[in-house]
């Protein structure tokens, strides 16, 4: 059967699938956005866009998912995840589409691509690669704080989280800092790897523990489960 091209399906609220989306868009593909859900099973997709994969495959259309999970019944699709180990060592969901459509990534791109499967540590050898004089780290900020823009954190709640990490409290012997956000976009305060060990007090009682196991328990033991939450945000 002729081949009728490609469809892409995208999902995610994230600087990957933003940048995704301009690539496809600029070599014209056939680029569907399904959900801003990252990971979605391709089952949970809306009926009429099930519907579309259908009938393109049956045309002879190849179909791609990227940020998509499992597999459509009846349909050969591929999916495309944030890194992906080859022979040829880790790439990119940037790299395998820009491979795939036979396009080189913008420098922008690339230092994007190489957040996504290394973090900061990759922002930062390829600053170095290039020798580009502050290492990566301002490179680094505005990949993150974009990334930030993109999963719908505003400024105001950045400017909240910045007030809470100057806030912070220390407990256990100064081994762990408790930080009260006033939101629950946690990303503002990991993409600052601040402290070792972070106890992150959000509304509606979430807690989140970043560190050491050790210090979980520690916890456990110092706040019994009757009144842990709310000795917890009292301190």
């Amino acid at each position: 059967m002729e081949n009728k091209g490609r469809v892409w399906i995208c999902c995610g609220n994230d600087l990957e699938t933003n940048e995704t989306i301009k690539m496809l868009d600029k070599q014209d593909e056939n680029c569907i956005f399904a959900s801003r859900v990252q990971g979605i099973s391709w089952r949970n997709l809306r009926p009429a866009i099930q519907n579309l994969i259908r009938r393109k495959s049956k045309e002879g259309s190849k179909i791609y998912g990227i940020g998509m999970s499992d597999r459509l019944l009846g349909v050969d699709t591929y999916n495309i995840t944030s890194t992906m180990d080859t022979e040829n060592g880790k790439l990119s969901s940037l790299d395998v589409i820009s491979e795939l459509l036979d396009v080189k990534l913008s420098l922008d791109q690339l230092f994007i691509s190489s957040y996504l499967k290394e973090g900061k540590n990759g922002v930062c050898n390829l600053a170095e690669k290039l020798e580009i004089g502050d290492s990566g780290n301002a490179i680094l900020e505005n990949i993150q704080i974009r990334d930030r823009q993109a999963k719908g954190i505003t400024i105001t709640q950045e400017a909240e989280t910045v007030r809470a990490i100057q806030n912070k409290r220390q407990m256990l012997d100064g081994n762990v800092s408790v930080i009260k956000l006033s939101h629950n976009k946690i990303e503002t305060i990991i993409d600052r790897n601040l402290d070792d060990n972070l106890l992150v007090l959000c509304p509606n009682e979430e807690t989140f523990f970043l560190g050491n196991e050790k210090y979980i328990k520690r916890l456990e033991h110092k706040f019994d489960n009757e009144s842990k939450s709310k000795r917890l945000r009292n301190i």
